[in-house]
């Protein structure tokens, strides 16, 4: 695990794997990357958001779901 990706690790393990798509393709669509395992990537590589789940819906222009809620939201 990379220093302050546990955010990023937990997001991706409380998915459901259809949320964790959006997630993904909210990143593309900003042109970022979300690696589950090291967070919301810039394209220069440098990590952008990581270290919680909050920080990682923030970068991505998102309100906060709570895990249990993630299968209704839509974004």
């Amino acid at each position: 695990m990379e220093p302050g990706n546990y955010g990023s690790i937990l997001l991706c393990r409380t998915g459901p794997t259809r949320h964790n798509i959006r997630i993904v393709e909210r990143a593309k669509d900003q042109g970022l990357e979300w690696n589950p395992y090291r967070g919301v990537i810039t394209p220069k590589g440098e990590v952008l958001a990581a270290e919680t789940e909050a920080e990682i819906y923030t970068a991505l222009g998102l309100p906060w779901h709570e895990p249990a809620d993630r299968d209704a939201c839509s974004f």
